[in-house]
């Protein structure tokens, strides 16, 4: 995850972060304390009690948090700390309480009601904040892109099953054309596969197109994107990161115990070319990414 930071207003900040999926995300604690007023151990010992079994928010919460690494105003050290969008955070502003979430209420409804009688002064307010640079209305436009609000014909799920068709069409017309360059390839040397490299290559083009959209291909909730492979390597050279054999190897074992501890069983291994053979990793997915990251980041902080 990259680094953010939402200037509210003067010195009022809240530190976030980019997640791999291009999602902007800020601290809970950060923003609870400034909704608040209180400190970071006043807003840590909030949200446990609003995640606790006996909450009614429990449930609602927890399907709005990602988990992004900050330092602890209270010791300075690395933690894994709850982060919400800006919707989310909003959500949870409402359910928090107290003045902030009743001032909050008043300029909703002020805004709902205004545009629901036809208000056109709203108009000049839209074009500017459109136009204003400001990091709050960026943040706010880049959150609308990012969840968009579904309105009341339902545009959005439209919108998203035509976005599904398209991507499968298109996949399928991928698939045909590797088909087609294998069919070409078998013609032109019938021993083409047992270039190991080059077969390998071919399987990650496949999976590529299989599994590498970022959309679901149903709309039912469930998204393939989920399932992508990943591995070691792969997540640390998109963090930025250059390992070394020896540590490539020292955080794949430790990405796997927590994986054994986690699932009960090892993970699954596929060939990949490694430093210029065919070898066995072990295979993991987007659902495991945030171990992989934390396994890595750990590493190199030591």
């Amino acid at each position: 995850m990259s680094d953010l930071v939402l200037r509210l207003a003067g010195d009022a900040t809240v530190r976030g972060a980019t997640t791999y999926d291009a999602k902007q995300v800020f601290s809970v604690y950060d923003s609870m304390a400034l909704f608040c007023g209180k400190s970071e151990s006043y807003a840590r010992t909030t949200w446990t009690r609003l995640i606790s079994e006996k909450s009614t928010y429990k449930s609602e919460l927890e399907g709005l948090v990602y988990t992004a690494t900050f330092r602890s105003s209270i010791n300075n050290k690395p933690c894994d700390t709850p982060a919400m969008t800006l919707q989310g955070l909003q959500r949870l502003l409402v359910i928090l309480g107290g003045k902030v979430a009743a001032d909050f209420r008043v300029i909703v409804l002020g805004v709902f009601t205004r545009y629901m009688a036809g208000d056109t002064s709203m108009i000049e307010e839209i074009r500017s904040n459109a136009a204003s640079s400001a990091p709050i209305h960026q943040a706010y436009r880049q959150a609308l892109a990012q969840e968009p609000v579904i309105d009341a014909g339902g545009s959005k799920r439209k919108l998203e099953r035509e976005d599904a068709l398209f991507e499968l069409e298109m996949k399928e017309r991928n698939i045909a054309v590797i088909s087609s360059v294998c069919g070409l390839m078998t013609s032109l040397n019938p021993d083409w596969k047992s270039d190991a490299r080059l077969r390998l290559q071919i399987e990650d083009s496949m999976k590529t197109v299989m599994f590498g959209g970022q959309q679901a291909l149903i709309t039912n909730g469930e998204s393939l994107a989920t399932s992508r492979s990943i591995s070691v390597s792969q997540v640390a050279q998109e963090l930025g990161v250059r390992l070394k054999p020896a540590e490539s190897i020292a955080i794949g074992r430790a990405v796997a115990a927590q994986y054994r501890e986690q699932h009960g069983e090892p993970p699954s291994k596929h060939r990949q070319w490694v430093d210029g053979a065919e070898r066995e990793v072990n295979s993991y997915t987007e659902r495991d990414r945030r171990m992989v990251e934390r396994a890595i980041l750990a590493h190199t902080r030591n």
